[in-house]
């Protein structure tokens, strides 16, 4: 597989989309509760819900794109074939010769596939998970940039991602030490006030999420 086409995302308005969301469904709430004069906790968290729920699900092509990836004899194509809203990229072929490494990582939300250049130009190309032949695609890359660099074609080489790190290692050491005490914290110790439930699991949903990517990693790296 020499040719993929892979919805893409813009990180920028995946934030905003996100955030953005979540305000407009809370003001059209409060304007909501303002016109009927009712207070109540449980039909404001309804409501909410319900109208963050469809601000969402209509505007979730918002941060998406759809980028076309090639290897060629020449080198590595983006092609776009859907633009982000508010861009205008360009179509590039990255020369074999001009790339200095590459990396991939997989995230919380995204899959990241980065292409450096010798001039430390970054390509940065942030997939969701809606694109299942992307990991025969990966595999094919790495086979195709290894037979030139045993050729000596190319010097190209396969960069840490954040997982392998001495960075990721003592940051997956810190989160697995806070959830610990926060655990610990929250069996022991009643809370004062509402916590928010919401916050603390997507939180430690993500620490966990991060812990286990560095152990997968660097089991890999061993064998």
């Amino acid at each position: 597989m020499n040719k993929i086409e892979l919805t893409v995302a813009s990180r920028g308005l995946f934030l905003l989309h996100y955030i953005g969301s979540l305000i407009l469904a809370g003001l059209l709430t409060i304007i909501v509760f303002k016109l009927t004069g009712d207070i109540n906790k449980l039909a404001f968290l309804i409501i909410y819900v319900g109208i963050w729920f469809v601000i969402s699900r209509f505007t979730k092509e918002i941060p998406k794109g759809k980028v076309e990836l090639e290897m060629t004899q020449d080198g590595f194509k983006i092609n776009w074939q859907k633009q982000f809203l508010l861009h205008d990229k360009n179509d590039i072929l990255i020369r074999w010769e001009e790339i200095k490494d590459y990396m991939f990582q997989s995230e919380q939300y995204f899959d990241l596939l980065r292409i450096r250049t010798k001039n430390n130009r970054k390509y940065n190309i942030s997939m969701l998970g809606e694109n299942s032949d992307f990991p025969i695609f990966y595999q094919k890359l790495e086979e195709e940039i290894k037979a030139k660099s045993e050729n000596e074609t190319v010097d190209i080489k396969r960069a840490k991602n954040m997982y392998e790190s001495n960075y990721g290692l003592i940051s997956a050491i810190f989160m697995g030490a806070v959830i610990l005490a926060g655990i610990i914290a929250f069996l022991l110790i009643e809370p004062k006030g509402s916590p928010n439930y919401g916050i603390l699991i997507t939180s430690l949903a993500g620490g966990i999420f991060f812990i286990i990517q560095v152990i997968n990693y660097r089991k890999k790296n061993k064998r």
